[in-house]
C-alpha cells in the first residue's frame, strides 16, 4: 500500500512535485497575509507551482486580490475548481467575523 507521499517521489525517491507532470496547481482561500505566503511561493517556482484563482467572500475584496496578485478572484472553492465565473455574494459567507 501507497501512501500520498510515496506517490509524489520517483524511483530515486526525490520529490516530483512539479516535475514532468508540470507544476502543481491550487486555489488560495482569502487575500490576508497567510494567503500571500502561498500566493509569493508560486512566484518563486513558476515552473513548480500555479495559482489558479483566488477565492474571496466579496467582489470589492476579489478586486483588490486581482489587482495586487494580477489572478483571477471567484467568491466560492466551488467556482474556482469548475472555472464558473465569479459571483458578486456566496451564500456560505453570511454570519461569519473574522477573529481579532
Amino acid at each position: 500500500m501507497t501512501s500520498a507521499v510515496d506517490s509524489a517521489l520517483d524511483s530515486a525517491g526525490r520529490n516530483d512535485i512539479g516535475g514532468a507532470g508540470g507544476p502543481a496547481r491550487y486555489v488560495v482561500a482569502g487575500n490576508g497575509w497567510r494567503a500571500g505566503f502561498y500566493l509569493r511561493l508560486a512566484r518563486i517556482f513558476p515552473e513548480r507551482l500555479q495559482v489558479t484563482a483566488i477565492v474571496t467572500p466579496t467582489a470589492e475584496l476579489g478586486l483588490a486580490a486581482e489587482r495586487q496578485w494580477g489572478l483571477p478572484s471567484v467568491r466560492t472553492i466551488k467556482d474556482a475548481i469548475t472555472g464558473a465565473p465569479p459571483t458578486s455574494w456566496s451564500p456560505r459567507c453570511r454570519g461569519r467575523r473574522r477573529r481579532r
